[in-house]
């Protein structure tokens, strides 16, 4: 025990500060996981951690398994009198997927506490049950917990009381009958989430989808059929936004800016090699695919045939392909660095009940200028106001660049809104969109995609006036308006919820 010993002082020390106890205060037994996970993370030590976080290697979690097997407890004075749930296969399995996501990322969210019995009779401060479902577990809490945040304060400026209680559900947590079986929920006064079985299945009132994994359409499609609730963003409502080129042929006839494009049937290399020859820069992906997958860029007279065949034969594998013209004309210019970045805008809109309003976005940034701005290909997140004052022309020889003023964003929020009604029966949808240059040498918003189960909302900042100035995280109070209207108008006709 000794080469464990030497490392619980700090653990405990780590889990009280997360937790929010007092200096020498006992743990509940509902936190006793969180003691436990930063013990192992103590026991794995910085240079290892620091080795797996930038390996990335599905190998974790068998070391964690192994670092857990080798605990035995209790370890510590503060600790004894109760079990805390390791003999139990979930409760470990949990255990060591909220220890690698303190490995694998920075924590967004207040720690998760396991129960290891199940709860009944379980109180809830909103009177309207609402479930986000989740396939992919790590980092879930991160995309929930804006959402909890932003219900309760619509909740308390609108009716001074909690009105919505969110519930985490992941998919293995649902019944046969699509009921919910084990939840996890976010405490407000001890700072944290809870999660445990119920003892009896509970009915939510209405769904969302979020953070389904990399089958997320296949789970989007399955589970939206299969639940019987008011949803948030069904499948069917979905699909135009999963399909690329759908998307972006709705946006023309809506006159939304979008840039040229082709679909390209699997093995029509002639398609797009007529399309790369009429236009200037390309980028080649998926119709279908998420995250950056596959994104290729392609400049004009200054490709190769073999990285093209090979770069469509991957997008292929995913279904037809897509080509488009590369308009992003403006780019990051790192002040600090003077590196210069791909630039996309995240915009997130939510429909209220009367129409569809901007509510929040971010800027995604690639790793370099010729990298697509996309966390999944290596690059970052910065707030708007980080990221709008320095801009820069993509080609250097074109100058000056143009400032983004307020009439620059007026365009960009009439253009988003308009381009969000092509997404019928969605309350929340997320908007990527490109910063080009015309002719005149004006800013213009060129519309590249959408996501109906639109992702970092932990990094999402509100922009109830103005993207040039600091904002409070927040995805959009007025989402809960809409659903809220959703619920009352699916009961008005007497649909089961």
């Amino acid at each position: 025990m000794a080469h464990w010993g030497e490392h619980v002082p700090r653990a405990l020390r780590l889990a009280r500060e997360a937790l929010h106890l007092e200096e020498d205060e006992a743990l509940a037994e509902e936190q006793a996981n969180v003691f436990y996970q930063y013990l192992l993370l103590e026991r794995l030590g910085k240079a290892e951690a620091r080795f797996w976080r930038e390996n990335r290697s599905p190998k974790l979690r068998a070391r964690l398994e192994q670092l857990l097997e080798d605990l035995s407890h209790p370890v510590s004075p503060n600790l004894s009198g109760f079990e805390p749930g390791l003999a139990e296969p979930l409760y470990r399995r949990r255990l060591i997927d909220l220890a690698m996501e303190r490995i694998l990322g920075e924590r967004l969210a207040p720690e998760t506490c396991l129960l290891a019995e199940p709860m009944e009779n379980l109180k809830f401060p909103g009177m309207i049950r609402h479930a986000v479902i989740f396939a992919a577990v790590h980092f879930f809490t991160h995309e929930f917990y804006p959402l909890a945040v932003d219900a309760l304060v619509r909740d308390l400026g609108r009716y001074g009381k909690p009105r919505f209680s969110l519930l985490g559900v992941h998919v293995d947590w649902l019944d046969e009958n699509g009921n919910l079986r084990r939840l996890l929920y976010a405490d407000f006064e001890r700072h944290c989430f809870f999660e445990a079985d119920l003892r009896f299945p509970l009915r939510p009132d209405s769904i969302q989808f979020l953070c389904l994994g990399e089958e997320e359409q296949d789970w989007h499609r399955r589970l939206s059929a299969r639940l019987d609730y008011p949803q948030a963003n069904p499948a069917e409502a979905a699909e135009p936004a999963d399909d690329k080129s759908e998307t972006l042929a709705g946006w023309s006839a809506l006159s939304v800016e979008i840039s040229a494009f082709k679909t390209i049937a699997c093995g029509d290399l002639t398609a797009v090699r007529e399309f790369m020859a009429r236009h200037g820069d390309c980028v080649i992906k998926p119709n279908r695919g998420t995250e950056g997958k596959e994104v290729t860029y392609f400049r004009r007279g200054n490709w190769c045939e073999a990285d093209l065949e090979r770069c469509l034969k991957r997008c292929w594998q995913l279904g037809p392909a897509i080509v488009q013209e590369r308009r992003d004309g403006l780019l990051y210019l790192a002040p600090q660095t003077g590196e210069r970045h791909s630039l996309a805008l995240r915009l997130n809109l939510v429909f209220d009940g009367a129409g569809w309003r901007l509510q929040s976005g971010y800027a995604q940034l690639g790793r370099d200028a010729e990298t697509p701005a996309s966390v999944g290909r290596g690059g970052s997140i910065l707030p708007l106001d980080e990221v709008l004052p320095h801009l820069a022309r993509r080609r250097e020889s074109e100058k000056p660049t143009p400032r983004l003023d307020e009439n620059c964003w007026s365009l960009i929020r009439e253009q988003a809104e308009r381009a969000a009604i092509l997404f019928e029966g969605l309350l929340l949808v997320g908007l990527d969109l490109l910063l080009d240059v015309d002719s005149r040498g004006a800013i213009i918003p060129v519309f590249l995609e959408a996501n109906p189960r639109p992702a970092g909302l932990s990094r999402s900042r509100l922009l109830a006036q103005s993207p040039f100035s600091p904002a409070q995280p927040g995805v959009g109070l007025r989402f809960w308006d809409g659903l809220e209207n959703l619920i009352q108008q699916r009961r008005k006709t007497g649909i089961s919820t």
